[in-house]
């Protein structure tokens, strides 16, 4: 789904994608590659061997060294090209409202200088299938979105993901970060808690229904009694699909849904060409600020 997760991003307003993969087995690194050759993307694919060059210390508290190392590498590395860096995974979905609608490039732009790490809250995301096989590539994974559970219901290891950020490069250099999910800046810059209403992403966690139940197995693995957990994570799911939010037609998913399937489709026709070398990559338009006032398209090949 990184396709579609990086053209979403691009009409959004976000400039450019570094992608770090740590060791995928499926068509990952070729679809970046593709959009590198356009200029949307610089892949990373070899995480300890940057460990190494960087000569990046992971402090002993640190549970995912990885994670870490991305963190620093690219603070680092990128310090002198970039305003803001946005930690997300590809299973998460910006969703700007309000003022924001149609670029998260005017929410960066009014930070003041000493907030070093505007934090994001996020939704858990419920599909809308039920089936065991993942969805095919022609379908899109905003458009499996049917209802997110409230943060009051959200239980045990699925808490952890809900909160994401954007940090100034130099805020979080060299800095024992806490993380992706509650990153700390420098003493000198300030955290800032964006709103909901505002600002949030959608979690896709679980792809299908089947999907579930595959990564909570995953979870409690360690458990002795498999028949207690199969019940605790029944009841789990059942509690979220009864207190779920319906996902309405007004809906910022909705309002972008549209763009991204029409870039999407382009993309796709373009993936499947027999020809070698393929002809260059052209999207349509991304977004630039919108209001009652000012309209602007940017065309990009």
């Amino acid at each position: 789904w990184i396709a579609e997760w990086m053209i979403h991003h691009r009409l959004l307003g976000f400039d450019h994608f570094f992608i770090y993969d740590d060791r995928s087995t499926d068509d990952t690194r070729d679809v970046v590659r593709a959009f590198a050759g356009v200029g949307w993307a610089t892949l990373h694919d070899d995480i300890p061997a940057i460990q190494r060059n960087e000569g990046i210390q992971v402090p002993e508290h640190v549970r995912f060294t990885p994670q870490f190392v991305i963190v620093q590498h690219a603070a680092r590395h990128y310090v002198k090209d970039v305003e803001w860096l946005g930690f997300f995974d590809v299973d998460e979905f910006l969703l700007s409202q309000r003022k924001y609608r149609w670029c998260i490039s005017a929410l960066l732009a009014e930070a003041g200088p000493n907030q070093g790490v505007l934090r994001l809250q996020g939704k858990l995301f419920l599909p809308n299938v039920t089936v065991s096989q993942p969805l095919p590539p022609s379908h899109l994974l905003l458009g499996t979105a049917r209802a997110y559970v409230p943060s009051k219901s959200v239980q045990g290891k699925d808490r952890v993901p809900l909160h994401k950020n954007f940090a100034r490069p130099e805020a979080i250099a060299g800095e024992d970060h806490s993380g992706i999910h509650a990153m700390r800046p420098a003493d000198s810059y300030k955290v800032h808690l964006v709103k909901l209403k505002d600002v949030t992403f959608a979690h896709f966690r679980y792809r299908t229904m089947a999907d579930f139940a595959a990564k909570q197995r995953k979870a409690y693995a360690g458990h002795a009694n498999k028949a207690e957990v199969w019940v605790h994570l029944t009841r789990m799911l059942d509690k979220y699909t009864k207190n779920a939010a319906v996902i309405g037609p007004a809906h910022a998913i909705h309002r972008h849904l549209p763009f991204v399937r029409r870039d999407y489709r382009i993309f796709m026709r373009w993936w499947a060409l027999a020809e070698r070398p393929r002809p260059p990559l052209k999207l349509i338009a991304s977004y630039g600020y919108r209001s009652a006032k000012t309209s602007y398209r940017i065309d990009y090949g």
